[in-house]
């Protein structure tokens, strides 16, 4: 991942986490420390930026559970014994389904994580054909780069700035107390935020790097 983009990731989590804990000051907050150093690992980050942008995601288990049948008795004279063995039971989920099932913008979107030589299995092209078939959207991540390209290309269309500069409109938030309001804008050439703020008339009135805290409330 790059610096720039896992800048994004913590600014996103830091944003979470504000909104959560709105009193804790942000030299208390505990970072996570991201990585896509495997696969359980770039799954979270995957999961994360979902949640942290405006989605939902969480991880799909298939790997069954396991059932104790074993059974221990003593004897006269305290001597212990087992009998029997763990049976593990198939999970109930469908053959082949994606790591991650998510929404993103009201559409359903099934993730599929591969690390390094990793590979899609037969049950794993099936399911991925059954959900293009639907109407869904399939994507294999392999790294974090490419996924939020996807992401951004997938969120929001590109918009043009009076100088020329492409950015996306990531959330539009009503200012407390009146009819003016805050956007939250994404540059496209170099990842960098900023929130505009607009009067009832829908005029320019101030720009800040920062979000304003009613930005991650619900208004």
């Amino acid at each position: 991942m790059t610096k720039q983009n896992k800048a994004r990731l913590v600014e996103l989590y830091l944003a979470d986490n504000r909104e959560r804990y709105p009193s804790l000051p942000d030299y208390a907050r505990y970072v996570y420390a991201y990585k896509e150093n495997g696969a359980n690992a770039l799954t979270r980050c995957v999961i994360d930026w979902i949640n942290f942008s405006g989605g939902q995601a969480e991880r799909i288990s298939t790997t069954g559970r396991p059932i104790d049948k074993t059974q221990t008795s003593t004897d006269v004279i305290g001597r212990q014994r087992t009998i029997g063995s763990i049976e593990w039971i198939p999970g109930t989920g469908t053959k082949g389904s994606a790591d991650i099932s998510a929404t993103i913008n009201g559409r359903s979107i099934k993730l599929e994580i591969k690390f390094g030589k990793d590979k899609q299995s037969d049950s794993q092209k099936k399911y991925e054909q059954n959900i293009t078939k639907a109407g869904g959207v399939y994507l294999v991540v392999r790294n974090m780069d490419s996924f939020i390209d996807w992401h951004d290309d997938f969120v929001g269309e590109l918009l043009t700035s009076p100088n020329g500069r492409k950015y996306q409109l990531l959330a539009r938030a009503r200012i407390p107390g009146g009819d003016a309001y805050c956007d939250r804008i994404r540059f496209k050439d170099d990842g960098s935020y900023l929130h505009i703020f607009y009067d009832k008339n829908g005029k320019v009135y101030d720009k800040s790097d920062t979000p304003p805290e009613f930005m991650f409330k619900d208004n």
